[in-house]
């Protein structure tokens, strides 16, 4: 992900833990031009439970921008 909404910008990397059992989709909040951004929420798929979870580190996440996001993760991440 890499879109532009309002006044900030989402970004989006994958992260993989084998040791923890876990792959995530993380979700940065870019202000202005800042290259690097805050996490704002990560979606993460835990291998041992099977499903997936929404971690959110700020207060509000448009929910266009949390669909996005989910809709990568289920793309993006391995599911066993």
């Amino acid at each position: 992900m890499d879109r532009a909404w309002a006044n900030v910008r989402y970004t989006s990397e994958v992260r993989r833990n084998d040791r923890e059992g876990w792959t995530s989709l993380d979700v940065h909040v870019h202000a202005g031009d800042e290259s690097v951004g805050a996490l704002a929420f990560r979606i993460v798929f835990w291998d041992a439970v099977g499903q997936f979870f929404v971690e959110p580190l700020i207060g509000e996440i448009p929910l266009e921008i949390l669909e996005e996001a989910a809709a990568e993760a289920k793309r993006a991440v391995p599911v066993k």
